[in-house]
């Protein structure tokens, strides 16, 4: 059934009086406006219905906000992780590339233990039990692993700002090539 407009106008005040009559439309704050009152006197009948929703309005605000520096600060902590991240795996990469210098000038310098590393004479030796840069703790483990292999394992460790210890663990197999032949 397809109404026109006419006769959808001419229903609707007819609907509105049923509906009224009926109850549902009884306190309807809007009747007064449809009646031809002012807004004046719509809102006269409200008192402190302003404060309410300059309160409410400011309540979700304020939830918004702490919303929003909660995310700031969220991520102003995952990019200081991160960085701290970053500069713990270049100690730890850096440490297993001065093993590979080391075992390539003779493999028979590489002895199971715990190590640090430095240089002497510009060449890369295995020295102490482990290195200190700033907040960064550098260890370097050799182990044997078979005839002619040894599995080396450098960890960087340093505290995060939440007072926990996090750290970087990289490890590479090196094998004395030369000899296997």
């Amino acid at each position: 059934m397809i109404m026109t407009p006419l006769l959808h106008c001419s229903i609707a005040p007819l609907l509105l009086k049923r509906l009224k009559a009926l109850g549902s439309l009884a306190n309807n704050p809007f009747d007064k406006l449809r009646t031809g009152g002012t807004m004046e006197q719509w809102n006269s009948h409200r008192p402190g219905q302003a404060l309410m929703e300059v309160v409410v309005a400011m309540g979700i605000l304020v939830v918004f906000a702490a919303a929003f520096v909660r995310l700031v600060l969220g991520s102003y902590d995952t990019n200081l992780l991160s960085r701290e991240h970053t500069v713990a795996t270049h100690y730890a990469q850096e440490a297993l590339e001065a093993i590979q210098s080391i075992s390539q000038r003779g493999f028979d310098e590489l002895n199971e233990g715990t190590y640090g590393i430095q240089i002497l004479s510009g060449a890369y030796v295995l020295s102490g039990t482990g290195n200190t840069f700033e907040k960064y703790t550098r260890t370097v483990t050799v182990e044997e692993t078979g005839r002619d292999e040894k599995t080396v394992t450098s960890v960087v460790s340093w505290p995060t700002k939440s007072g926990q210890e996090a750290s970087v663990r990289l490890s590479t197999l090196l094998t004395h090539w030369r000899q296997s032949r």
